[in-house]
């Protein structure tokens, strides 16, 4: 905190940042929401270079901008990459029909289910509707994993 009061570009950068939080029983913080020009200027301060040169400010700061965006796209938590797979076409046997691009995703949320949600090892994401773009900045996330 001293040292973004400090620098005045830094505290100019960073103050936009507001991150909603709510408390649980268990008085466990958790980061539920993030506006919308809180989120740009998060994602600005890491691709960003310094302000005494042009190098990167952060190491990974593009990849883990690419992280952020890709993730609030898809909901598919950070250990849940790991497994995930693109099916530019997926064959679905229950309804019978070719899907694609599908995102299969092993879940790793299996506690604290209700009773009329049944397990599932995995979820699939029809990604059919997305933009080129979009998908290309999933591709690129899973060539980064």
């Amino acid at each position: 905190e001293h040292a973004i009061a400090v620098d005045g570009f830094e505290n100019h950068k960073s103050h936009a940042i507001d991150v909603r939080s709510t408390h649980s029983d268990t008085n466990s913080r958790y980061y539920a929401y993030i506006e919308e020009d809180s989120f740009k200027a998060l994602l600005e301060q890491l691709v960003d270079g310094t302000k005494s040169s042009e190098r990167p400010r952060y190491k990974c700061g593009e990849e883990i901008a690419l992280f952020l965006v890709v993730s609030a796209m898809t909901g598919v938590r950070p250990m849940e990459w790991l497994g995930a797979r693109l099916h530019e076409t997926y064959f679905d046997y229950d309804t019978k029909l070719t899907l694609g691009p599908v995102l299969e995703v092993e879940t790793l949320k299996q506690s604290r289910r209700r009773e009329d949600n049944p397990l599932k090892a995995k979820r699939y994401l029809v990604l059919d509707e997305w933009p080129e773009a979009q998908l290309n900045r999933l591709r690129v996330m899973l060539d980064v994993v």
